[in-house]
């Protein structure tokens, strides 16, 4: 691969690049590629054999005149065989390669991380498990148009291929973005769960406030704490956060063993957080009052919930994708000259990844490729806020269904089913600012 860098005064430096590892010289001590046991998901979770979302694929690849697909986005792969794993922290995904054809479909997995039984159930679906770094060798055999992301291949593996390559968004992207029947009963059924272990840590931070000592490393133990006790849950869909007020302003902060601050005040807590369930994947938000708040608190407080809500509540027809929408959750905040510098939400896997596309709620488009329609039986996270840097930050998240409403002459309109189910914190409510329809939810 050939880099070119060109300079002001007409000097130009080409660079040859070669697949290298360039860190093995200097991390001497890197740790072993992960290699957990990995398990066949179950039908009954899922709905949808293998060989039947293989058959989807083939079709998009008969469409597109390939016939070849390379899979390496571990969260593609996963949804696609039906595999999960322990790989990855928070996404229940194992390491692999694979690789699609019209003959047969072919799995790479390190060994170690699966048996017998896995492999012969695979090949019921007419797939065939071989080694981990096999891939390289099968890609340099391949010819024709083989459809890939080259975003996301490694330059080693791109290197071999010698074919017409198709660079398109893996079918399965759009696929899995929307959830069959079964997948939607199992994800309502774990947010009720969800939801229950938050409603109870809701109730245990406002008994226990000002009584015991709390920090934000304890407050996120106690949180995992009751989602350990609801039925098949896992593990967290992410590290948790947990940000007691200036902290709560930087949006992706969360506390760890070396850097925490102790809850010994009035202020407002943030947490984001979520839990990874064999019947689904869960992500909410909720900030909380403890002790005394301001009356601009009161209404900054308020005007995130408006704009949730009026996400949540929004009618459209289809064809609308979120950047449609995004005005919506932003709009109390745009009316008073204020903003949030991140997406107002974005799609959640099914037991896979917390942040899943294509679909997602944001007006400034990273790519347009994938601004794509939002479809009834994506789910979609709601959650506008206000970070004030060195005060506070807000954040209120409901995760959201994408359902068909009435069609009629204008066309199919669509709305939204909330999935969480868990109170706001009423004591930070300015109850004046919401209209009647608001009040109710």
């Amino acid at each position: 691969m050939s880099i070119c860098f060109r300079f002001r005064k007409n000097i130009q430096v080409d660079y040859q690049i070669e697949c290298m590892d360039l860190m093995k010289e200097y991390w001497t001590n890197r740790p072993a590629r992960s290699c957990e046991k990995a398990f066949l998901y179950d039908v009954q979770y899922h709905g949808l054999e293998t060989h039947k979302k293989i058959e989807k694929i083939l079709k998009h690849m008969k469409d597109n005149n390939c016939q070849a697909h390379i899979m390496t986005t571990l969260d593609d792969i996963a949804w696609t065989f039906n595999i999960r794993g322990n790989d990855i922290p928070c996404s229940p995904t194992v390491l692999a390669f694979a690789l699609i054809t019209f003959d047969k479909s072919y799995l790479y997995l390190q060994k170690g991380s699966y048996d017998l039984d896995m492999v012969k159930t695979l090949q019921k679906e007419n797939v065939i498990v071989k080694d981990y770094q096999d891939i390289y060798q099968d890609a340099k055999e391949l010819t024709g148009h083989v459809l890939l992301s080259k975003g996301h291949i490694n330059y080693a593996l791109y290197q071999c291929l010698q074919c017409e390559i198709v660079d398109q968004m893996n079918p399965s992207q759009l696929m899995k973005a929307i959830k069959n029947d079964v997948e939607i009963k199992n994800s309502k059924h774990a947010h009720i769960k969800d939801g229950v272990a938050m409603t109870k840590f809701m109730y245990w931070l406002k008994k226990n406030y000002g009584k015991i000592p709390m920090d934000e490393m304890s407050v996120s133990n106690q949180v995992l704490q009751f989602r350990q006790q609801q039925n098949l849950f896992i593990e967290p869909s992410f590290t948790t956060i947990c940000a007691w007020k200036d902290n709560a302003a930087l949006m992706h902060y969360h506390p760890t063993t070396q850097q925490f601050s102790s809850i010994d005040q009035d202020g407002m807590l943030l947490i984001d957080s979520g839990g990874q369930y064999m019947d689904g994947t869960t992500d909410i938000t909720r900030t909380f009052v403890l002790g005394h708040i301001t009356d601009i608190q009161k209404k900054h407080f308020t005007m995130v919930l408006q704009g949730m809500l009026a996400l949540q509540n929004a009618h459209f027809l289809y064809g609308c994708t979120g950047q449609s929408l995004d005005i919506l959750a932003r709009r109390p905040m745009w009316d008073e000259d204020l903003d949030y510098q991140c997406g107002t939400g974005h799609g959640v896997g099914h037991l896979l990844n917390v942040h899943e596309g294509p679909q997602d709620f944001r007006y400034k488009l990273r790519n347009l490729s994938q601004n794509v329609t939002l479809e009834p039986g994506m789910n979609i996270t709601d959650e506008p806020g206000i970070y004030l840097e060195g005060q506070y930050g807000i954040r209120i998240e409901n995760e959201l269904l994408c359902v068909k409403g009435t069609e009629n002459e204008y066309g199919q309109f669509l709305h939204f089913e909330p999935l969480t189910f868990v109170p706001i914190d009423l004591d930070a409510i300015n109850v004046d600012m919401l209209n009647q329809k608001k009040r109710i939810g």
